[in-house]
């Protein structure tokens, strides 16, 4: 190897700048870094679990009774379990897609219920509410999907301790988030609700580009790393215990907040020292086997004939799901690359003036700049997005009832969602004809719209109204498919990143028209109507002719390409956030309308700076290799003898209809398909079981600061109670995540029998405050919130042992399932219904009537008595269904249930010797 000179320096070895920007570089990419970087996002992920911190301001400023805040509360348990569909996106993608889509929905939910509880928009009707709340909760589905998977595929001889730090990193967020928010707001309880809705965001998407899938092979020190992050952690929560009694006790400053919230994110952000001592160690093991590439091993000479590896690995057939590749047909076989000439210059040297024409032409029929225009109709095909917006024209210039808009509404979506023709057509047809029909359907069907709005045409009947707006919506069926199609067939190695991609460019569509329309039309919603039909239609039939597909080889670096893409992508919706929430808080003038959408714009066609380095690139290894031909290098002869890849095809597993074999399950253990794993005897049982115990630990959780109300405690206290109940859901996750994992290595316990004990303790809790022991709700939230903590990190623990890690991100969320239901059976129909029967009794007993829009109240421990009576029975039930999965289990838990990955990890060390091997032999070659 010769000394590298590209950092523009000198030459000779390594300078300590280079040095240090590739230990920065190996620390920002390493794993360690992107287990420290899903502990930050964990910390800040816990708002569903702070509900009764901010339930009374919804309570009391949108009138509600406690069977309608108990429904918010069903709704925000049903919103951050019901997460398969991410599990299924995270399934075919990567995993900052997920991560992408929880941190909008964040923002997007509790930033509206914020605006609702501040009297910022008009008083929403309670099925809003109910949505706003569910989108919110339904972010830490996203999040944790693209977290926890991911790090348990990144570490799955360590999953335990990895899914109970994570897990306790969860806990403590509720904690940590009321200690920024008594720092940064006071004790405003609704700028509480502004802090979930921003920082959780801003967190997840600060560390985003770090949350990726890693192919290292896994180190026998691992859980010696883990253990040390736990180390950290603990402290942590020692600190935050100790910080919570402290205010309990004495009243705290601003400026003694402001101290211990500084103390606290530095014992938070600690863990980075264990991150930064561990790619030490790895980085001097790179240095000391650059140092022996000097003298290489002798390179093994074995007598073989070598045929062509690729199109062997590609001929040979691999076994993929039915589920991901069922809208993926098989590729065709590569061609031979040819030389491109196609920049048309003369013979001899090019001139400045061939070099920019021929230059400017690879830019345009390229694939890059094909990337960039889908992404540009993408940003601009929202419109059936953006109906509430000019909705309530239509509805008052036509005169129409909100059912009758709510069937225009139907037909909208209709449309957008047919898209079976244009499917059809775009198998037979080049891009240009779907894209094409696609602009001309919605010009059609907006601008007859727009006519009619503005009384330009006859009032239209309903049926014709229906049907414009179906020809309009329908427009961007045939828009996705001849841009999504055609980049998917341009780029198939990096088809999630780019399916995520224009994803994300069409659901930021809607903010940039809006953006567009205040600048040029203020605040006419007709003139909106028109701008969607000429825009959408401009755009497409600008970009139409480089949307075609290339048959180019995939370059290795293309993933890297689109990475960078999906930076321009984020600051762009980080500026398109923080403007919206300017615009709502300020009133803009025309010129900064102009001003903020002339710098949105800018920022929208920034990716062509990605697109124009690639292709300078590209042409530079064009030029190289019209130079090489005059003296082409002489081949290299190398005999090798190959194994017989028929017999290896012949003995992989044939592919089987997931359909047919989903009630014949493998062994436990081994990987299960999702139906396999939905339909067995284990999961229904583990499905009932957790109902039954996560349903009334959630409804102490959900209800916490009314039952502190109603038996008497003071709101300060329902405060500490709340983050005593963040710490100890922590502690329980922290616990059996790490003791499950040393119990189960050391004396083979099956792991749901500690499930059953975390299904027994709560009914302690249960009775304490069914009775109302004085002083007994501090007992109640400690042992509830370590049984709730606990219950999650042995869930998802057990899926993944029993079911296989294949599907994980999908079994991962369907175990989530069971917490909503147990949630809306226990909390709302259970306790919420007797809580305000009891409140109506207590009314009428005073001869009272309870006003429309008041809230309704209860006080004394008849409250919740019978309910949490209930309650402990159902919990007792759950433990003893569990204990029929304990006598299950129990053989496969006596055997090594990781042994499957110490034998991959065995083969990934053949391989990489294997990789030595080759290595060797090309350096003995050059050098001969």
């Amino acid at each position: 190897m010769e000394s590298s000179k590209q950092s523009g320096g000198e030459n000779g070895g390594s300078s300590v700048n280079n040095n240090t920007k590739g230990f920065t570089l190996q620390v920002l990419t390493g794993r360690w870094f992107m287990a420290f970087s899903s502990f930050m996002i964990m910390s800040v992920s816990g708002a569903s679990y702070m509900f009764s911190l901010y339930s009374r301001e919804i309570k009391s400023v949108l009138g509600y009774d406690q069977s309608t805040l108990n429904l918010l509360s069903f709704f925000k348990d049903l919103g951050s379990n019901i997460g398969i569909i991410s599990g299924l996106i995270n399934e075919v993608t990567p995993p900052w897609v997920v991560l992408t889509i929880g941190g909008v929905l964040n923002f997007f939910g509790y930033f509206t219920i914020w605006l609702a509880v501040t009297r910022k928009i008009p008083r929403p009707q309670v099925w809003k509410m109910c949505l706003y709340i569910f989108i919110g909760a339904n972010s830490h589905c996203s999040t944790n999907t693209g977290v926890i998977v991911t790090s348990v595929k990144n570490f799955p001889g360590t999953r335990g301790i990895v899914i109970g730090l994570l897990s306790g990193y969860l806990g403590l967020s509720a904690a940590i988030i009321t200690q920024i928010y008594y720092a940064f707001y006071g004790n405003d309880s609704k700028s509480l609700i502004l802090l979930m809705a921003w920082l959780p965001t801003a967190v997840t998407f600060l560390f985003l580009p770090v949350i990726r899938h890693h192919k290292g092979v896994q180190q026998p020190n691992d859980s010696k790393v883990f253990y040390n992050f736990l180390y950290t952690t603990l402290v942590l929560a020692g600190f935050l215990m100790v910080l919570i009694i402290l205010q309990k006790t004495f009243n705290f400053t601003k400026t003694e907040y402001y101290v211990t919230t500084i103390l606290m994110l530095v014992l938070l952000i600690f863990p980075l020292v264990v991150v930064m001592f561990e790619e030490q160690k790895i980085w001097k093991r790179k240095q000391e086997h650059r140092d022996s590439e000097k003298n290489p091993p002798k390179p093994l000479n074995i007598a073989t004939e070598m045929p062509n590896l690729e199109s062997s690995a590609e001929d040979a057939p691999k076994q993929v799901s039915c589920w991901k590749n069922m809208f993926s047909p098989p590729m065709k076989k590569k061609k031979k690359m040819e030389s491109s000439k196609q920049s048309g210059g003369e013979n001899g040297g090019s001139s400045v003036n061939n070099n920019t024409k021929g230059f400017t032409l690879q830019v345009l029929t390229g694939r890059w700049f094909m990337a960039f225009s889908s992404f540009m109709i993408m940003s601009v095909s929202g419109a059936s997005y953006m109906f509430s917006l000019y909705s309530r024209e239509i509805k008052s210039v036509l005169g129409y009832d909100q059912s009758t808009l709510n069937l225009l509404s139907f037909f909208k979506d209709l449309g957008s969602n047919i898209g079976i023709i244009s499917g059809l057509i775009n198998e037979v047809t080049p891009p240009w004809v779907v894209l094409t029909i696609g602009g001309v359907l919605n010009f059609f069907g907006y601008f007859t719209i727009w006519l009619a709005v503005t009384r330009k045409i006859p009032r239209p009947q309903v049926w014709k109204m229906c049907l414009y707006i179906f020809i309009g919506a329908n427009s961007h069926c045939s828009t996705n498919t001849g841009v999504i199609v055609t980049s998917v067939k341009n780029f198939p190695g990096t088809r999630g990143i780019v399916i995520g991609l224009l994803s994300g460019y069409l659901g930021l569509s809607a903010a940039i028209i809006t953006q567009i329309y205040y600048a040029f039309y203020g605040n006419d919603s007709k003139s909106l109507i028109l701008l969607m039909a000429w825009l959408p239609t401009a755009v497409t039939f600008l970009f139409l002719p480089v949307i075609r597909h290339h048959k180019g080889v995939q370059q290795p670096n293309d993933s890297k390409v689109f990475y960078n893409f999906l930076y321009t992508t984020l600051v762009l919706a980080g500026f398109l956030m923080v403007l919206i929430i300017l615009q709502k808080t300020f009133n803009f003038t025309k010129t900064e309308y102009y001003v903020t959408t002339i710098l949105m714009l800018v920022l929208l066609i920034f990716p062509l700076v990605v697109v124009m380095f690639e292709e300078q690139k590209i042409w530079k290894r064009k030029q190289e290799h019209r130079d090489s031909e005059k003296n082409p290098p002489k081949p290299l002869n190398i005999a090798t003898e190959m194994p017989n890849l028929e017999s290896s095809a012949e003995d992989a597993p044939k592919q089987v209809s997931c359909w047919k074999n989903m009630f014949s399950p493998p062994s436990r253990g081994e990987d299960y398909t999702i139906l396999q794993a939905i339909f067995s005897l284990d999961m229904v049982i583990l499905f009932l079981a957790t109902i039954c115990g996560l349903g009334g630990t959630l409804t102490v959780v959900n209800n916490l600061s009314q039952i502190g109300t109603s038996l008497g405690y003071s709101s300060h206290s329902v405060t500490t109670f709340v983050s005593l109940m963040a710490i100890w859901i922590y502690m329980g996750k922290i616990v059996q995540g790490v003791i499950s994992e040393m119990i189960i290595a050391k004396f083979k316990v099956p792991r749901p029998i500690l499930f059953t004990s975390i299904l027994v303790m709560p009914c302690v809790g249960h009775l304490l405050i069914a009775f109302n022991v004085p002083n007994g709700l501090y007992a109640a939230s400690i042992i509830i919130g370590f049984c709730f903590g606990a219950n999650w990190p042995l869930l998802f623990s057990i899926i993944s042992e029993l079911f296989g890690l294949k599907f994980y991100s999908t079994l991962y969320n369907v175990g989530s399932v069971a917490s909503p239901i147990g949630s809306y059976l226990f909390s709302v129909r259970v306790a919420g219904y007797l809580y305000d029967k009891e409140a109506r009794r207590q009314m009428e007993a005073l001869g009272m009537k309870r006003k429309p829009g008041e809230e309704l109240n209860c006080n004394g421990s008849e409250c919740y008595k019978m309910a949490f009576i209930i309650i402990t029975a159902v919990s007792l039930f759950g433990a003893l269904v569990s204990l029929i999965l304990v006598l299950r289990t129990r053989e496969f838990y006596k055997g090594d249930i990781y042994k499957k990955f110490r034998e991959e990890h065995g083969t990934a060390e053949a391989e990489i010797g294997l990789t030595q091997n080759k290595i060797a032999q090309q350096h003995a070659a050059n050098q001969g």
